[in-house]
């Protein structure tokens, strides 16, 4: 059997049954100190026009926190991941910058959070789209590798996130509704 490949789905990217990154969107904007309540998963899909490479769409005014939740089988993948690209990008664990070869492997364990890109004052800059008119730090291109256990070369996927309309023109896919600030946890307990 050869190695896993990463596949964009409705509640996230897929690494086989091994380990999924799951993008739960929020509506703010600017630095944040930790991951607030979701308003929902975001889809992942593959650009049409690009091997490799998948989009998330984001509304206007929407940022994502990242969870990354591993499957028993995946508890053994190693991975790593920067916040941009090449020699731009940023260590997700650490924040400084770095190529994604020399990244920090995110912790292991089954469920982990990652707020955003740490700016080193305990903030961290939101997963979303680059804006036109703002300068809030932002991370709009995130670049993960894994490396399954016996794999032994890096399972790379590119993520770019992208407003609704270019999503649905380079994946063929519907983007969602805005987000609906009403429907995120609100404390309440299911009977």
């Amino acid at each position: 059997m050869g190695d896993p490949a990463w596949i964009g789905t409705r509640g996230g990217l897929c690494l086989g049954g091994l380990l999924r990154l799951s993008f739960q969107r929020y509506l703010a904007l600017g630095p944040l100190a930790s991951a607030p309540s979701s308003l929902g998963a975001l889809p992942v899909a593959a650009a049409t026009d690009e091997e490799g490479l998948f989009l998330v769409p984001m509304h206007e005014g929407e940022a994502a926190w990242l969870g990354l939740l591993r499957e028993p089988a995946g508890e053994g993948v190693a991975l790593k991941g920067i916040g941009g690209t090449g020699a731009g990008g940023r260590d997700l664990v650490t924040g400084a910058p770095c190529p994604l070869a020399s990244a920090t492997p995110l912790p292991g364990g089954r469920i982990h959070l990652l707020p955003g890109v740490p700016m080193g004052d305990g903030l961290h800059a939101p997963f979303a789209p680059a804006r036109t008119g703002r300068r809030d730090p932002v991370c709009p291109t995130l670049v993960f590798a894994a490396w399954p256990p016996g794999g032994a070369e890096g399972l790379v996927a590119r993520i770019e996130l992208v407003p609704p309309d270019r999503y649905a023109g380079r994946t063929g896919e519907p983007p969602p509704p805005p987000a609906d600030p009403d429907s995120g946890y609100q404390g309440w307990l299911l009977p």
